[in-house]
């Protein structure tokens, strides 16, 4: 059985070792990718200044619409490590493992809700009155913002007991994603467990590409 639980035949130990390695340095990408799309928007107003707003997309219009491309590929990146991450963590770990594939999705739905309000402000900006571009950037303040702290919770607070359960990965990160699923669920501080997750998935992708999951 492959690293994403798809039947083969004639994959002997050594295919499934590389196949495990490079899944695994998806994290590694992802982490890439999820940092780039956080620092190319990083510099928006809030949304309550609706003049500063949308001075701002008009003036960044380019780097919003990279942010968009950026952002679309660290979902469907991030999705192939996380999901290919719970097979391997969260596969005889019952309702826990259930509860970290939520938050994946859910982490998974906030970035292609703001994929599609980077998009729509990048393409329409010229077109859009004052109030419209105020209200898109609300939605991703106000919104997108919300979705994500509520994804990372959930995912690193069953992250940490699954790596405990499991053995997989060093005990160490169990604390770390704890410590990153109370500063999300805090939503005022959960732009850190955001820009942390870049650093756990490094850290993660690496320790596993070093040493592959054994297939059950």
């Amino acid at each position: 059985m492959t690293a994403v639980g798809i039947p083969t035949t004639g994959a002997g130990p050594a295919a499934r070792t590389t196949s495990n390695r490079w899944i695994a340095l998806t994290g590694v990408l992802f982490a890439l990718l999820l940092g780039a799309a956080v620092v190319m928007t990083s510099g928006e107003p809030a949304a309550k200044n609706a003049t500063k707003v949308q001075a701002w997309v008009v003036k960044h219009s380019s780097l919003i619409g990279g942010s968009f491309v950026i952002t679309t590929a660290a979902v469907i990146v991030g999705l192939l490590f996380l999901v290919w991450l719970h097979s391997h963590l969260g596969r005889d770990g019952g309702w826990l493992g259930s509860l970290f594939l939520v938050g994946v999705v859910v982490f998974a739905l906030s970035g292609a809700v703001g994929a599609g309000i980077d998009a729509a402000l990048s393409q329409d900006t010229k077109h859009l009155s004052t109030d419209t571009v105020q209200t898109l950037a609300s939605l991703g303040q106000n919104l997108n913002y919300p979705m994500t702290c509520i994804g990372l919770a959930l995912m690193y607070l069953a992250a940490g007991f699954l790596i405990r359960r499991t053995g997989l990965l060093p005990g160490w990160l169990s604390w770390v994603s704890w410590l990153f699923a109370l500063l999300a669920a805090s939503i005022v501080l959960g732009f850190v467990p955001l820009a942390g997750s870049a650093l756990w998935m490094i850290v993660v992708g690496i320790y596993l590409a070093a040493r592959p999951p054994v297939e059950g």
